[in-house]
Parts: C-alpha cells; structure tokens; sequence
C-alpha cells in the first residue's frame, strides 16, 4: 500500500517495469498525514514519463547472458505549439541460471499533453505492461538447507507460467490561476489481472539421506486474481507570504474504489508423478485436465475510501519550515471468503 505512480496510489500485486519511469522518488518518515492509510514509514513514487514541447527520440537494444534481450523506444513529438505526444515501448525476453527458466516481457504506454504551459492543461495516457514469466520455485531443503544440487538445475515442468496483465488509464486536467495557484484533477481507472500455474518441489517425508534416485514430489501452486481501482484526486496548491513567512498550501480530497478477486485453480485435479533428484524430467506427462482453470476458494474485496486533507508549509527563516496539516479517511469495505463466485476474467 505504500507505492505510487504519480503520486496516486498502485496496487501491488503485479511486476512493475521501468520502461516508461523518468525517476523514483522516496519519502521517508510518516505520511500519512498526506496519503491516508498504509504510510508508516513513507512512500514510493513512481514517476511517469511526460510528453514535452521538444522533438526527440531513442532505440535502445540491450544484450546479456543467459539469452538476455531487450529492445526499448521513446519517442516525443510535438503536434502543435502547445501540444506533444509521448509513446514508450518495451519488448524483454530473458532466459535464467535455470535451465528452462523464460522470462517474457512486453509494454506500450502513449501520452498525449494538450495545453503545455498554457492557462488550462490537460492530458490523457495509458500503461499496458503484460508479463509471462516460468515458474522457478528453487529446490527442494533437507535438513534445513536446500539440496546440494547444480544451481542449473530445474524441478518443475515448462508448463508452469506466471501471467501478469496490467492497464492504467489515467485522465488530468489542470487550471492555473496564476503563477503561484492552480487545482489539477486527474481520473485513473487501472486493471490487473494475475494467473499462476506450477509446481513447488519437495522432499517425501522420511527421508533420511539424499541419493540421485532420492523422489522429490512436485505440489501443484495454482492461483489467479483480479483488481480494478477507480481514482479521483483534486489538489489545490497556492503559495504566498505573509508577515514575512512563506507559505505553500495543499488541499485535496481523494476517492477510490477498489474491487479484488483472488482464487485458487484445479479443484480435483491429479497431482503430477514425482521425479528424482538426480534426473528431473521438465517435460513429464501431464495428467488429464491438467491446467484446467476451474476456480474455487474465491474470496472477493469491494471498498470505497474518501479523503479529504490540507497542510501549509511555512518558511519561517531560510531553509527552515514547519509542516503544519490534516487528513480524515473514511473506508468501507465488504469481504466474502469462500463464496463459490465467479470475478472478472
């Protein structure tokens, strides 16, 4: 609950990318006085590339070790005096110390900025990322330690996949004043989807001592879940002296809602044969059914968060301020665990 992109809360359950990152920002300390719920010991902020008032454009190709590619592009073009578009991409595909072990990873997200500069601004975007990743649940420990086996060696099968999708629509508007005074709205609904098919190792009880024939059983981890956020925020910031104190005042007010589903997959379905330390076979018969997608356990989360906040920083000699603010949430939330639902796809 404590990373953002774009100063607006980001759900956590998906792997995130730098493609379309101009820079991270870390703030330590409490902050909860600014982002509501979660901010113990600061936040994460995610910062997203922007269009600009400047032509310009990169390819970057990477290369690595273990079949390491990536190919990533950024390229900024201006429409008229006060309006630019902005499209990244990127296409990753690894392989690992693991034999078998993929990694695939591909992503676009184009942003338009109308207004630049201008009295009213506004601007429009969208972040698709989608992952495919194998599996890779280590091997297996025995007397509390893991096997001593080859760091290439690999126990479960190239069926076993971890799917992440993820779209961020992200709508802003903004109106300055003057110089030293503007609101900005911005409306971000997001979609993450997550499906996870595999096996963990492990070790029979009762083993006493660890042979290449040693059986190690492959347990079947099976899951998906889906979560769709919708996002209002509204900030109204002005600056202005007084009695020779310099003052930066912030209000706002935030609405999200959030829906989640989470599952578990292959209810009665048969667990894959063992294989042995010694000769782990990552292309065995799968038994039928196998990866059917049958969802129990369904658990579900609806909540809707209102909060409203203001603080003013002032400057009270050179380099020296004090915070001064507040912030009330209010959350409501309703949890169904168990409900044999269906949620999204």
């Amino acid at each position: 609950g404590d990373l953002y992109l774009d100063g607006i809360r980001d759900v956590a359950q998906y792997n995130r990318e730098t493609f379309n990152i101009e820079q991270v920002e870390v703030l330590r300390g409490s902050a909860a006085m600014l982002f509501g719920r979660g901010q113990a010991g600061g936040v994460i902020n995610q910062a997203s590339k922007e269009p600009g008032l400047i032509d310009r454009g990169s390819v970057t190709a990477t290369v690595g070790s273990n079949d390491y590619k990536r190919l990533t592009v950024d390229a900024n073009q201006t429409l008229s005096k006060d309006t630019a578009l902005r499209v990244t991409a990127m296409k990753t595909d690894a392989g690992s110390t693991r034999d078998h072990v993929q990694s695939e990873r591909e992503g676009v997200a184009p942003t338009i900025r109308l207004g630049i500069g201008g009295t009213d601004e506004f601007s429009l975007g969208h972040y698709y990322l989608k992952t495919r990743n194998t599996l890779d649940y280590g091997v297996p420990y025995f007397n509390g330690r893991p096997l001593d086996v080859p760091a290439s060696r690999f126990y479960g099968t190239t069926a076993d996949f971890e799917d992440n999708t993820t779209h961020i629509t992200t709508a802003g508007y903004k109106h300055r004043f003057s110089a030293e005074t503007e609101i900005r709205s911005v409306l971000r609904y997001a979609d993450y989807t997550r499906d996870l098919w595999g096996v963990a190792p492990r070790l029979p009880g009762g083993v006493t001592a660890i042979t290449d024939a040693t059986a190690i059983n492959r347990n079947r981890q099976a899951r998906g879940g889906h979560e769709e956020t919708w996002t209002s925020q509204t900030d109204f910031t002005t600056r202005f002296v007084t009695g020779g104190l310099r003052h930066e005042v912030l209000a706002g007010l935030e609405l999200l809602r959030e829906a989640a589903g989470r599952w578990s997959y292959g209810t009665g379905i048969a667990t894959l044969a063992p294989t042995t330390v010694g000769n782990p076979v990552a292309n065995p018969a799968l038994p039928p059914g196998y990866g059917n997608k049958n969802r129990f356990n369904v658990s579900t989360y609806t909540g809707f968060t209102t909060g409203v906040y203001a603080q003013d920083s002032i400057e009270f000699l050179p380099n020296w301020k004090v915070l001064l603010g507040t912030r009330y949430d209010k959350m409501d939330a309703e949890y169904s665990n168990g409900a044999q639902v269906d949620f999204g796809e």
